[in-house]
């Protein structure tokens, strides 16, 4: 009888180490195709949502492997490229019709601005090749000559 009871603490301690719960949705497969997505220009919400993954599951995997995390910043980089040469392409689109003597409404003027802002919007916000410069800093004096010095420092 004592027998048993060694062999079912032995087990017990088995079970205790094997780990339980619902396995882990990620696999390095699903973070390159979510990868991939991103480099194409689509949004990394998207993509998490057509693979049924959450958000801040993702950023916290992100979070833990910083070669990931690199790979991560490349892809929005590479989107925000991607959105910029859509937006070229439609530019070329246009000024071909125009070429052709088609005209264009005013409509599609001010839908074509509102395009280029948001594209402009979103590249600037993952790549500093496209962004704004509100994160620098300046300072200008001037001297008794007139001659204006600008200082600039910042991101």
């Amino acid at each position: 009888m004592a027998t048993k009871q060694k062999n079912s603490s032995t087990q017990e301690k088995k079970e205790l180490s094997i780990k339980k719960g619902r396995p882990s949705k990620y696999s390095t497969t699903l973070i390159k195709e979510v990868l991939d997505d991103i480099r194409d220009g689509q949004s990394v919400l998207k993509s998490l949502q057509a693979r049924r993954l959450a958000y801040s599951t993702f950023s916290t995997y992100l979070e833990k492997d910083k070669d990931i995390k690199q790979q991560y910043l490349n892809a929005r980089e590479c989107g925000a490229e991607h959105g910029v040469q859509k937006l070229d392409d439609k530019f070329d689109d246009y000024f071909d019709r125009l070429a052709k003597g088609e005209k264009v409404s005013l409509q599609e003027v001010k839908l074509l601005e509102i395009y280029t802002k948001h594209i402009h919007h979103m590249a600037g916000k993952v790549s500093p090749l496209y962004g704004t410069d509100k994160d620098r800093q300046r300072m200008a004096i001037q001297t008794t000559s007139g001659e204006k010095i600008v200082f600039e420092w910042g991101s």
